[in-house]
């Protein structure tokens, strides 16, 4: 979290510490790196934009952080410990049984900081439940769970 990023201004080259929690359209002041006063005047400071990228895997929702979790339908029916990369590297979560896909698993603190100092956010795994490639093997499996339903899943939804 937080990164430093070299920028060209004028001709020089500055190292920049991106503060950890930053937000899009926020703006780092370098106190006496902007262009020198007139009549000899000290040089002023330097306001740089923050523009942020996406992440391929990561979204964001103010301090909060979402990563999808591929799970299979084995997992997601036993429930166990699956691994979950974080930017503080690896962590074992524990996957309930009888997991749906869409379920929020909550990893308190493991968010973004604050940059005023206040508490960090948290990071949701989202569980997504991938299934095997298509195959007679996986047809006959959908008709043996197909069987154990015993209400239309969609029954409570209208319009």
């Amino acid at each position: 979290l937080g990164a430093q990023r070299d920028v060209r201004v004028d001709g020089r080259t500055l190292r920049v510490k991106i503060p950890p929690g930053v937000v899009d359209g926020s703006q780092i002041r370098l106190a006496g790196q902007g262009r020198p006063g007139g009549r000899g005047a000290p040089a002023g400071d330097l306001l740089l934009g923050v523009k942020l990228e996406p992440h391929p895997h990561v979204r964001r929702e103010g301090k909060d952080l979402y990563v999808d979790l591929p799970v299979t339908v084995p997992e997601a029916i036993a429930g166990g410990e699956v691994r979950l990369p974080t930017f503080e590297g690896p962590v074992a979560l524990g996957l309930p049984p009888n997991t749906s896909s869409g379920t929020k698993l909550r990893l308190r603190g493991k968010g973004l900081p604050d940059l005023r100092g206040g508490a960090r956010g948290d990071l949701y795994a989202v569980v997504q439940i991938v299934l095997p490639p298509k195959g007679p093997a996986l047809e006959k499996a959908a008709k043996a769970l197909a069987e154990l339903y015993s209400a239309d899943p969609r029954a409570g939804i209208s319009l």
